[in-house]
């Protein structure tokens, strides 16, 4: 009997509340994987990674320039390099607006928790009759005490014969 009794308690006191999710309305943070790929870390054979400065070399009909000729292969890299470069100037835009706005948050209950110790502390504070209020009751006891004392003594010496 105990043990149906002790066991209908437990079941009745089980809490079926499930925990809060909290939402996150930051997007996920950005993991190494997801920046772009470093596109100087395969070298390139040395019969493709030519380099060599031009002079007088004719662009357009009447049009004679100075120059850098490239490599396909280098020029293909540069290329890559310049994306993979605009792309990780991009996500570290993305980035800085991402701290920013936790920064506002941030702020925001910093403010906001300074309004509540501001709010705790005016309510911590002790009016004049908690400050004064048991030295008031002693002294008023002790003169009511004396008074009533008195009275009674007179009252006494009046009855008695």
């Amino acid at each position: 009997m105990r043990v149906e009794v002790l066991l209908l308690v437990m079941v009745g006191c089980a809490s079926t509340a499930q925990p809060a999710a909290t939402a996150r309305t930051l997007p996920p943070p950005l993991a190494f994987s997801d920046l772009p790929p470093d596109v100087t870390r395969d070298p390139l054979p040395p019969d493709q990674d030519w380099v060599l400065p031009v002079e007088d070399v004719e662009v357009a009909p009447g049009d004679r320039r100075d120059g850098v000729l490239l490599s396909d292969a280098r020029a293909a890299r540069a290329a890559r390099l310049r994306i993979a470069y605009d792309e990780l100037r991009g996500l570290y835009g993305i980035d800085l607006r991402t701290w920013a706005r936790e920064r506002e948050v941030y702020e925001r209950y910093l403010q906001l928790g300074d309004e509540e110790i501001a709010v705790w502390r005016q309510r911590a504070q002790r009016s004049w009759w908690e400050e004064n209020g048991d030295e008031v009751s002693l002294f008023l006891g002790l003169g009511l005490g004396i008074v009533l004392s008195v009275a009674v003594g007179a009252i006494i010496a009046e009855l008695a014969p």
